[in-house]
C-alpha cells in the first residue's frame, strides 16, 4: 500500500505526536498508542495512488451505432467523496456525478463510484479531481463523451482564511460530445440536480 512520501505508520505517528506536543498538547502513553492508529488511518486517505484493479474490467456495449446510441447518456450520482486539499492538507468533501455516452465499451456502474474515490484518496484540488475522473474514464472506455460535475465544501476555506461556512464550490468537466452539444450538457446538469 502506498503511504504519502513512503511514511510508515510508526514514523507518521511520531511526526503527528511531535506536532501535537509542539502545539502545546501534553502527550500520554495512552494517547501515543491511539495516535499511531490515528496517523495510520490518516495516511490511508492517500491510498488512491495505488490504483484499483477492479476498474480494469470493461464490457462490450449492445448499442454499436446509429444516432440513438450517440445521444443516450448514463448519469451516475450523487457519489459522496472525501479528499485532502494539497495546499492546506485539510479535507474537502462533497458529491460527484459522472455522465457518459458509451461507444464500444461500458463499465459496471459501481466502478464509477470506485473511480471517483480512487482519485479522491490523494492530495488534490477539486478541479484536478474532476479532470482526472474524466480523463481516466475516457482512456478506459473511449466513449463518445464524458461529463463530470463535482460540488464540494472545503474545510481549508471554512476553518481558515475567509472562514466562509456556507459556500459550495462547483466544477464541471466536458469531453467529447458534451463539449459541442449544449443540450446534452443541460440534460446532464439537470440529471445532477444542478441549477441550470
Amino acid at each position: 500500500m502506498h503511504l504519502a512520501l513512503g511514511v510508515t505508520a510508526g514514523f507518521g505517528g511520531y511526526f503527528l505526536r511531535r506536532m501535537m506536543i509542539g502545539a502545546g498538547h501534553k502527550s500520554s502513553r495512552k494517547y501515543q498508542v491511539h495516535n499511531r492508529t490515528t496517523s495510520w488511518k490518516l495516511l490511508r486517505r492517500t491510498e488512491g495512488y495505488d490504483g484499483d484493479p477492479k476498474l480494469l474490467k470493461v464490457f462490450e456495449t449492445e448499442c454499436r451505432g446509429g444516432s440513438d446510441c450517440r445521444l443516450s447518456q448514463v448519469i451516475e450520482g450523487p457519489i459522496p467523496f472525501f479528499a485532502l486539499c494539497e495546499h492546506h492538507a485539510l479535507p474537502f468533501y462533497g458529491l460527484a456525478y459522472i455522465g457518459y455516452i458509451a461507444h464500444e465499451h461500458i463499465i459496471g456502474i459501481s466502478k464509477l463510484t470506485r473511480l471517483v474515490r480512487l482519485f479522491a484518496k490523494r492530495f488534490t484540488v477539486q478541479e484536478r479531481l474532476g479532470r482526472q475522473i474524466a480523463d481516466s474514464f475516457t482512456a478506459m472506455l473511449e466513449p463518445h463523451g464524458v461529463a463530470v460535475y463535482v460540488e464540494a465544501h472545503h474545510l481549508c476555506m471554512q476553518m481558515r482564511g475567509v472562514k466562509e461556512t456556507a459556500s459550495l464550490t462547483r466544477t464541471t468537466v466536458w469531453r467529447g460530445e458534451y463539449e459541442q452539444n449544449s443540450s446534452l450538457r443541460v440534460e446532464f446538469l439537470l440529471g445532477c440536480g444542478a441549477d441550470v
